[in-house]
């Protein structure tokens, strides 16, 4: 490695390739010796136990343990597929910044052929690997897919709640005969055995205790490995396409996600090595040495977690200072000449950050309202169905104690997304709050009138006097739900904004038959939204009926979201952006599975692909629009982007700052609001 490293202009061209090869070839040896021990512990062989110890007595048994060539293809190809990202990764960055441009337009599709086939190859392999884990270790198989039950065929869940103390998972979606596939090529046939009988067969060979491993950690972490290898095939099958259409090296938005990509070969890594070892678990070796009996008995707890930390810290460091090199490096172009410099002037960030600040905060600016109507959603919803659900008062109360904690907490998103559009686009918060004033103050009116009534109503038991806030808290969720649509309708349609950037029209013009359709579609969602909340948050019978409206708002609603999908390709150019059409596509399998769960009264699911749903909506919007925040009819280069609308960079930086310490900070406040409010509210619980 020395000589590979230090060779440059010391050895001859052919001679230094020589030396990276041996290099590779030696990484490759390696790997698979640290594999075929990894795989002793995983599969002992070719042992015999002699004063009770191991020993080996057949060399050649251990390295062709049958566990080897699963886990050493998979290992090796996983490599070349995180190599074939970051080749994409950096080829990616120096596209974007239209840096030696045929160079790095080669190099980045030789990074999306390699992830391509490395990943394709990697899953057959894992695979192979799983099949021989049902059968040499059929409880890290069971545990991976939470299967507490001997079933015959065995469906694979593509989620589930499991309950470790129970035994059982709740709410599952699953594809029938799934894991029958996936461990014997077979649908419709195919034993796979459960977690209990598993343990029961352990304690009859190796003795009372329990040997059943973490079943949520490996559960769930088995499934981000392969949501990360899926997106990262996606990506590079996707962007090969492009490439071939001769439109990658100008799709800027594609380049970022392929660079911002670069987390997930990690994650895949680190998520496959949790389930192979926590799967293993309570066994050091399987079959042969507890992890319990393993400890050494000489170092103390305090000295085991004083190394823990202490190799943390040194990783740590280590980690920082290859990032800095990497970052030093990648800034360099094929000749070796650094294209990109730090500022020093100012203290100001590195021109890598600060090239992206705007983007940035239009992500920020996509997740907050992603967190608005995803959470105001289901509040208005509620407030939609009032009337309609709650048949008594007792029944009403029980809908707004549902929401009484909680509603005045989503709205704060509102009026953070505001903050952040003033605050990163000030002219998009002057052109949109003066061209859509009338709208604005229509929504606000209802608001406080719909936060009055939640204050107010239980103030007096007179009916008349609860009956009109009722319809007051039922007119201030459905108007803004419509307004909504109607505004994200003419931020996608486009709105009369002259070279100024000064909305020239008037309220009338903001309704169009596009963006009235927007806003039915958004009352459609968020009702349908809200009726699962209530199902999930109320008890008895008005839990029922809320269910029951989801279901039946359900079909509307698709109805509703087809046509505003067909209408989008019409009336505007949203699909012109890749992205927008796969979040597109996601949303609509979201509500179908909401949908689906629900009717099954899997309705936690369907809350919870609901929401996704609203979300991924939410992320089509904003990625249809990118580069862009506001559409001008009037001219499409008198439309207001991410950079003509933008603050200063020292702004934008100053706010990155803040928002990094702050956000996390209110994410977990409200995350602790909605724990301590997780129960269902029932007559018993009646404040408001």
């Amino acid at each position: 490695m020395g000589v590979w490293i230090f060779g440059w202009g010391r050895l001859s061209n052919k001679a230094h390739a020589a030396v990276a090869t041996l290099v590779a070839l030696g990484t490759n040896l390696s790997a698979f010796w640290i594999l075929v021990a990894n795989s002793f512990m995983q599969h002992p062989v070719g042992y015999v136990i002699r004063n009770g110890r191991a020993e080996m007595d057949n060399f050649a048994t251990i390295v062709s343990n049958g566990y080897v060539p699963g886990q050493f293809a998979h290992i090796v190809l996983n490599g070349s597929m995180t190599a074939g990202v970051i080749i994409m990764a950096i080829s990616a960055w120096h596209l974007i910044r239209k840096s030696n441009v045929d160079f790095y337009k080669t190099s980045v599709k030789w990074g999306m052929v390699i992830t391509l086939i490395a990943g394709t190859l990697g899953a057959f392999a894992g695979h192979h690997q799983g099949q021989y884990i049902t059968k040499e270790q059929p409880m890290k198989m069971a545990a991976m897919e939470a299967l507490w039950e001997t079933q015959d065929p065995a469906p694979f869940s593509l989620v589930a709640n499991i309950d470790t103390k129970a035994q059982q998972n709740t709410g599952a979606i699953e594809i029938p005969g799934g894991l029958s596939f996936l461990t014997q090529n077979s649908f419709t046939s195919g034993k796979v055995e459960g977690i209990k009988d598993l343990q029961a067969k352990s304690e009859a060979q190796y003795g009372p205790g329990n040997y059943i491993p973490d079943v949520p950690g490996i559960f769930w972490t088995f499934r981000i490995m392969v949501a990360a290898g899926s997106i990262m095939l996606l990506v590079a099958f996707i962007g090969l396409v492009l490439n071939a259409k001769g439109k990658l090296v100008e799709n800027k938005t594609f380049l970022k996600i392929i660079f911002w990509m670069l987390p997930l070969p990690y994650i895949a890594q680190s998520t496959g090595w949790f389930v192979a070892e926590a799967g293993r678990q309570p066994w050091l070796v399987y079959g042969l040495q507890l992890t319990a009996n393993g400890a050494s008995k000489s170092v103390t707890a305090p000295e085991i977690m004083t190394t823990i930390i202490g190799f943390t810290v040194i990783y740590i460091l280590a980690a920082i200072a290859a990032l800095y090199l990497a970052v030093e490096h990648i800034k360099k172009g094929p000749d070796g000449q650094t294209i990109y410099h730090v500022e020093e002037r100012g203290g100001k960030i590195m021109e890598l950050i600060m090239n992206n600040l705007n983007v940035i905060w239009f992500i920020l600016l996509c997740v907050l309202f992603a967190g608005f109507f995803l959470l105001e959603g289901f509040d208005y919803g509620t407030g939609i169905l009032l009337p309609v659900i709650g048949k008594t008062d007792v029944e009403r109360r029980q809908m707004i104690n549902a929401l009484g904690p909680i509603w005045d907490g989503n709205e704060v998103w509102m009026i953070t997304a505001g903050g952040a559009l003033f605050a990163s686009f000030p002219h998009v918060y002057a052109t949109l709050f003066s061209g859509f004033y009338m709208a604005l103050f229509l929504m606000l009116a209802v608001l406080i009138m719909r936060g009055v009534a939640f204050e107010f109503r239980s103030k007096s038991p007179n009916r008349t006097w609860r009956k009109v806030f009722d319809y007051c808290i039922f007119i201030g969720s459905i108007i803004p739900a419509l307004l909504w649509g109607v505004t994200v309708g003419n931020l996608i349609q486009g709105t009369p904004i002259d070279e100024t950037m000064t909305y020239v029209g008037t309220f009338w013009d903001l309704l169009s038959p596009y963006t009235v359709l927007c806003g039915v579609a958004f009352i459609l969602v968020f009702t349908y939204h809200g009726g699962l909340f209530t199902s999930l948050k109320t008890a008895g019978p008005v839990s029922e009926r809320a269910r029951a409206a989801a279901l039946v708002t359900g079909v509307p609603t698709a109805i509703g979201v087809i046509a505003l999908i067909i209408a989008s390709y019409v009336c505007t150019d949203l699909y012109n952006s890749t992205l927008a059409i796969v979040f597109c596509a996601l949303a609509v399998v979201c509500f179908l599975i909401s949908w689906g769960a629900t009717r099954t009264r899997n309705t936690k699911w369907g809350f919870l692909f609901s929401s996704l749903s609203i979300i991924l909506i939410t992320a089509t919007y904003f990625a249809g629009l990118f580069p862009r925040i506001m559409v001008s009819s009037l001219n499409p280069a008198w439309s207001l982007t991410i950079t003509n609308a933008s603050s200063s960079e020292y702004t934008l930086a100053l706010m990155t700052a803040v928002a990094a310490v702050f956000v996390p900070i209110v994410l977990a406040y409200q995350i602790w609001v909605y724990w301590i409010f997780r129960h269902r509210v029932t007559e018993k619980d009646l404040h408001y």
